[in-house]
């Protein structure tokens, strides 16, 4: 079942649905991307777990320079590895794994500008 996230990217963009398909039988092919993955999700879940801030506070990703650093790293490895089609790919399999869903609208934030990346 499609998540609200992915409604509202395919409402807005009706080639995504397409792209997530091809993207993830090219992972499901390429064992070094599947690591890749798992390795930046297991990066952004821990930073998500361990901010203490929380509702409109919450600043997960943002502020703290080494938590930014990481985030981005994240976003600049998935890029050369598979350029925004697999940043996409990752996002919306590591964004229900965070601590609240305000983390996931925080990495989009965080990513924004890495290769076609935009807000």
């Amino acid at each position: 079942m499609l998540n609200e996230i992915e409604m509202v990217h395919i409402d807005l963009d009706p080639g995504f649905h397409d792209r997530m398909l091809k993207v993830h039988d090219e992972v499901m092919a390429d064992r070094a991307k599947q690591l890749l993955i798992v390795e930046c999700a297991e990066k952004l879940i821990r930073i998500s777990a361990h901010n203490t801030t929380s509702g409109v506070d919450r600043d997960v990703f943002l502020t703290d320079p080494t938590e930014r650093e990481i985030t981005q790293e994240v976003g600049k490895s998935l890029n050369e590895a598979g350029g925004f089609p697999l940043m996409q790919f990752a996002f919306h399999f590591i964004s229900p794994l965070l601590e609240t869903p305000m983390d996931a609208r925080l990495l989009e934030v965080t990513w924004d500008g890495i290769g076609e990346w935009r807000m």
